[in-house]
């Protein structure tokens, strides 16, 4: 096997570690999964809104 495919950590506890930059690493990935997440949410509410909205207003227009 290529030497670039062996992982740098020895076992997963390290790769988790990070180098005792985990903390840091896993919270920062957990905040952007989390603000996607609201985005998402956020989006897929806005589009509920308007399609109604649409659909309001082609009742009102007959």
């Amino acid at each position: 096997m290529p030497e670039w495919l062996h992982p740098a950590w020895s076992d997963w506890a390290s790769f988790l570690q990070m180098g005792r930059h985990g903390v840091f690493v896993w919270s920062g990935l957990a905040l952007v999964t989390a603000a996607l997440a609201c985005e998402w949410l956020a989006l897929a509410a806005r589009a509920r809104r308007l399609r109604a909205a649409q659909a309001a207003a082609e009742g009102d227009a007959r």
